[in-house]
């Protein structure tokens, strides 16, 4: 398949160019659909949602992803925001000895 075979996924690519670098990228189709997946599983399901596929969610995106990556699935896992998951990584070191701090970006 050829990359341009993906453009009649997003409508927006029909009627204009789009060549922004900073942003989520133009909407593929079924982003609204599944979008209100989500809200109707949150609407009638609350939080029994957590148990049927949420909790899991960052595990099963994480596997896509890795597919594209060249990863081993089981590898990857999505978190909510940059800080969460650099939260992740830092909780691993101990800080028990002399060195107890860690500059992993300056300002931080």
């Amino acid at each position: 398949m050829d990359l341009t075979d993906y453009r009649e996924r997003f409508p927006i690519l029909a009627k204009t160019t789009y060549l922004i670098s900073h942003s989520l990228g133009p909407m593929p189709a079924q982003a609204e659909r599944r979008l209100a997946e989500y809200a109707e599983s949150w609407n009638t399901r609350g939080i029994r949602a957590w148990e049927e596929g949420w909790w899991e969610l960052p595990i099963t995106v994480g596997d896509q992803v890795a597919r594209l990556i060249g990863a081993p699935p089981g590898s990857t896992v999505m978190h909510q925001n940059v800080k969460i998951a650099e939260a992740v990584v830092l909780c691993c070191f101990q800080f028990d000895g002399e060195r107890k701090r860690i500059v992993y970006e300056e300002g931080n």
